[in-house]
């Protein structure tokens, strides 16, 4: 198994890790055979880079420095935060831009 970009994937290449989303749920299951649809969703949504697998890389396992669990849970808590702090048309920016700081400075804590 051996990571390669979204934009590098060709049809037929085999997914060698699953594709998991922020909630947890599977999205593309481990030993998938790509195509395009599945590489141009992959990339419509952002993944930068997949876990491939062939004959000559079968015998390598990556194992992960942040589980599964650390990674949907930072994802979560970003999203959270962007919903708090993204202004809409009628906010006034500046309150957000003194939230943003505020923050940063560490004076904005998890309730």
């Amino acid at each position: 198994m051996y990571l390669v970009s979204v934009k590098s994937l060709k049809p037929n290449d085999i997914l060698g890790k699953a594709i998991v989303n922020e909630k947890g749920q599977v999205l593309l299951n481990k030993g998938v055979k790509l195509d395009e649809h599945y590489i141009h969703i992959l990339d419509k949504y952002g993944y930068q880079f997949v876990y491939v697998e062939d004959d000559d890389t079968k015998d390598i396992i990556i194992e992960d420095e942040i589980s599964d669990e650390l990674k949907n849970k930072a994802i979560k808590t970003i999203k959270k935060v962007f919903d708090v702090v993204t202004p809409t048309k009628d906010d006034n920016v500046d309150d957000y831009k003194e939230i943003v700081k505020k923050i940063e400075k560490g004076e904005i804590k998890k309730s």
